[in-house]
């Protein structure tokens, strides 16, 4: 009766939380536009390789990198794993002891202990519970295994074949597919090392009693039909010939076991490889035969076994049973041609920027200088770099933006020496103008026609204060804990779940598990959607406790701190921490919203931005953590001696006296910032208090900054596209190195970019002005040089992303768009962003991202209800992949065709912006 009661308990809470979310604004209000297709299942292979994932690793991982296409320790056994020091096969663990466990032996590969799968030698200790090791190995039709151990104690092995069923120590394949061996200690046996032998002997590629040919001129003839074969690193190729008439299709599969990577040539009579496949794991490759005639295919492995594809440190990999399916007839499709691309000609000259953090003017300087390096002239492309420099900002991992400039001018100039000529360096002024008139009047000695644009650099945005105050936050604590089997714990489809309702007196929360053996442990909104879930490093990487989690409150409401599943063994704690909470009212997306707390002495606050609808907007979870980078080639957390995991596992909270956030383009609406504290793990206070002071700024973007940058930067694309100089004047006149350079110059005819009409100024001659952005695309997508191709850039933050958005446009021939006119697919894809990173988990330091939830049909609330009542739950989020990224589709779709760019074919798009933006 108790169960009954607690399922019921548990279905009324997910309907109420389902209904929670219809009262908010939640669900897209516009319908979704998306197509749907049919997924066609595809024939399987009798070959079934098993779904492994690489989680562990060899002892000596300081010396040698992870191998490619190797499994490690299986994902789904990983919780049953015990941390030994044994190296089964090079395991580093003790492999399973039942069939279902078994782990790959790669028996056509170099035997290598060092290498999971590679070695021979393994671990007994039957007092222990170990008594047999499995492994299991793809083998052809045809071919003879030999199996055999020898050790010091009793151990024996057995071969198992494809259907389970033990076959003795010689077996020959009587279909192909994945065999079995296992090795086991007879009674009365002791712990000891054993050393293991498997072996096939022959081939029967193609059902032919042998191997099939080596060479082009030994390919072995087939007819159309399905064939199996093998390859080792003894046996690198096989070739395969049949007969075709010009204008059938030939289609080639290809399916392998998954960890090897096979690839297929094809060959036209003449001995000409004419199409390829190169995918990883199984291949497909058609083509319309040409000419008739008997033509070739080739299977290899990439890189193989062959020195002379060996990039450096690549790492071997490849062997195993393949399956080759060969159709002739019907109409195939021939491969896409390259794409055409203009021949590049490198002009021997740089132009350096200085960088000003502080405006700007070095981003207009750097746009006065694209149409001088990276035109078209008499149909032919020329380019040359633009560079920034005195930036030392630090990137995101190591050194500054200066010493990334300089790995790239070294690469430049090593290009250039090996032709024997030096770039000659050009350093812009800093001046906007100046460096303007500069590169027209250097680069030209005259031109009748040029591109005027406004110079932006003076224009600054209005900043609204919303608060700004002094305030304490008093440090308060609440926990709750429920072990497991508790009757506090509700089942939720599998997950032991401790709903709780949650006011806005608090702004965030810790979820624990403590145990020896706890499964994952996430969180479920009052949105009823997934907030997190953490599963490293345990279990994933072996049994343990869960002490990842840290979360916001967003908004009050019933949240479910749960537990994957009722296995292992654990107490979940849930800590609620106070915060304050703070509304800001925003009225346009065309600004910037600034809150930053700032304290007298180091603290550990965070600060959390909320959006109307209660998601989380920022800040980002950073996507490290926080903890030490190890050497090259040192696993950052592992269960190794000196190593572990504790420095990786968390978000490591910031110790400062400042602490900001800032999101651009906002939607309407009462936004919320959150005060709360973020403690470091071991080192939680449940009492005391912070003072701190409060601002929330909106920058409201100017519409003349903004205009003025579109300006500059679609004009350097179309300077660039004509090969004439581009010249800046101000607002409400023409500066005097502007006029300079145009008498010099002699130009008498102007095409002026002034968008929104920010400048009044009157040019001599005659002017060809553009007011409007669609009139801007339209004169670009007038030249047949322009490309299908849409540049997209950021001009919330002021940051500068335009002049380089510039760079590549002009290459492509293509506009320079501002997503701020999309602003509600920003949001969208701002939203799912943070949704993902939020909703992942961290993995050796990473932030690995989450997923957003899917469905497989269409939501009906009518059925998700009669589902509930039957005690099915729906999975958290319902379709919020759909809803989210189809919303950002249709919104960027409808906005790119409202310009006239939604042309045949595809269109390529090139965001140009940081990660904030």
């Amino acid at each position: 009766m108790r169960r009954k009661l607690v399922r019921l308990e548990a279905v009324v809470l997910v309907m109420a939380l389902i209904f929670t979310a219809f009262l908010m604004p939640y669900f897209s209000a516009s319908p979704i536009k998306l197509k749907t297709e049919k997924i066609v299942a595809s024939d399987k292979i009798t070959i079934t390789p098993r779904v492994r994932d690489t989680t562990d690793y060899p002892q000596n991982a300081e010396n040698k990198g992870i191998l490619l296409d190797t499994p490690y320790v299986p994902e789904e056994e990983i919780e049953n794993v015990l941390l030994t020091e044994q190296n089964d096969a090079g395991y580093n663990i003790d492999v399973g002891d039942r069939i279902l466990k078994a782990l790959p032996l790669y028996v056509g590969e170099s035997v290598d202990q060092t290498v999971p799968g590679r070695g021979r030698k393994g671990n007994l200790d039957p007092s222990a519970g170990d008594e047999a090791d499995w492994f299991y190995f793809s083998v052809c039709e045809g071919q003879t295994i030999e199996a055999s151990v020898s050790s010091s104690e009793d151990y024996d092995v057995e071969i198992y074949d494809s259907s389970a069923n033990p076959v003795g120590k010689t077996y020959t394949a009587d279909e192909t597919g994945n065999y079995y061996v296992k090795v086991y200690a007879n009674e009365g046996a002791g712990a000891g090392d054993y050393t293991l032998s498997v072996t096939l002997k022959g081939q029967n590629d193609a059902g032919t009693g042998g191997d099939a040919g080596d060479s082009i001129n030994d390919a072995t003839h087939i007819e159309p039909g399905t064939y199996t074969g093998y390859m080792s690193y003894t046996d690198q190729e096989d070739w395969y010939s049949f007969t075709v008439n010009a204008g059938e299709g030939i289609f080639v599969d290809l399916k392998i076991l998954e960890k090897s990577d096979y690839d297929i040539h094809l060959y036209d009579p003449s001995g000409k490889e004419v199409c390829y496949a190169k995918y990883y794991g199984d291949d497909h490759l058609e083509y319309p035969a040409t000419i008739s005639g008997e033509w070739k295919i080739k299977l290899d492995m990439f890189p193989g076994w062959d020195a002379s594809k060996w990039p450096k440190n690549y790492f071997l990999y490849g062997s195993g049973a393949y399956e080759l399916k060969l159709s002739i007839g019907g109409k195939a499709q021939a491969p896409p041609g390259p794409i055409p691309q203009p021949e590049i000609y490198p002009v021997a000259q740089t132009f350096k920027v200085s960088n000003d953090p502080n405006s700007n003017k070095d981003e207009y300087a750097y746009i006065a200088a694209v149409p001088a390096a990276n035109y078209i002239k008499d149909s032919k492309r020329y380019v040359s770099p633009i560079v920034y420099v005195n930036d030392n900002s630090p990137t995101h991992w190591f050194g500054t933006v200066d010493d990334t400039t300089q790995y790239l001018l070294d690469d430049w100039n090593t290009y250039l020496a090996r032709h024997g000529v030096t770039a000659k360096e050009y350093v812009l002024p800093s001046d906007p103008v100046k460096a303007a008139a500069d590169v027209a009047t250097k680069k030209w000695a005259s031109s009748s026609t040029a591109v005027i644009a406004v110079d932006g650099s003076d224009f600054q945005d209005e900043i609204e204060k919303v608060i700004d105050k002094d305030a304490t936050l008093n440090i308060k604590a609440e926990v709750t804990t429920a072990p497991k089997g508790s009757s506090k714990l509700k089942d939720i489809a599998g997950k032991q779940a401790l709903p709780m309702f949650i006011n806005s007196n608090w702004g965030s929360m810790t979820v624990y598990t403590h145990g020896s053996d706890s499964p994952a442990v996430g969180i479920i909104t009052p949105k009823y959607q997934p907030g997190t879930e953490e599963d490293w490093p345990h279990p994933y990487d072996g049994p343990g406790d869960n002490t990842n989690i840290y979360f916001p409150i967003t908004i009050p409401g019933i949240w479910i701190p749960y537990v994957g599943s009722n296995s292992g063994d654990w107490t979940l704690e849930v800590t609620k921490y106070s915060g304050d909470r703070y509304k800001i009212p925003v009225s346009t997306t065309q600004c910037s919203l600034k809150v930053t707390v700032t304290t007298s002495e180091p603290s550990y606050l965070e600060v959390f931005l909320v959006d109307p609808q209660g998601n989380i907007r920022k800040p980002s979870v950073p996507h490290w953590n926080g903890g030490p980078i190890n050497p090259i080639h040192i696993w950052n957390a592992g269960h190794w001696e000196g190593i572990g995991f504790e420095k990786w596992r968390r978000w490591e909270p910031t110790y400062s006296t400042e602490h900001t956030v800032e999101v651009n383009y906002p939607m309407t609406g009462k936004w919320t910032a959150i005060v709360t504290p973020h403690f470091p793990y071991g080192e939680e206070q449940t009492s005391g208090s912070i003072d701190y002071h409060i601002t929330a700024e909106i920058r409201k973007h100017s519409n003349k900054r903004v205009s003025a940058a579109l300006s500059a930067a679609n004009g350097a694309v179309i300077a660039s596209l004509k090969h004439v100089p581009l010249l800046y004047v101000k607002e409400d006149e023409i500066p005097s190195e502007t006029s300079n350079a145009i008498s010099k110059l002699g130009i008498t005819n102007f095409i002026f970019l002034n968008i929104n009409k920010i400048s009044s100024v009157s040019l001599p001659g005659s002017v060809t002005e553009y007011t409007k952005m669609k009139e801007v695309v339209d004169a670009i997508k007038e030249d047949p040089r322009s490309e299908n191709f849409i540049t997209i850039t950021s001009l919330a933050s002021g940051n500068g992303y335009f002049a380089p958005a510039s760079m590549i446009a002009a290459y492509h021939g293509s506009p320079v768009l501002n997503i701020g006119e999309a602003a509600d697919a920003y949001d969208l894809l701002d939203k799912a962003t943070t949704w993902r990173e939020y909703g992942g988990g961290w993995y050796h330091g990473c932030r690995a991202q989450g997923h957003l939830p899917k469905m497989s049909k269409p939501f009906n609330l009518m059925e998700i209800i009669q589902d509930l009542l039957k005690g099915e739950f729906p999975e958290p989020g319902f379709d919020m992949a759909l809803r989210w990224y189809g919303g950002i589709y249709d919104k960027i779709h409808d906005w790119i065709a409202s310009y006239g760019l939604d042309l045949p074919g595809k269109e390529a798009y090139l965001f140009v912006a940081d990660r904030e933006n």
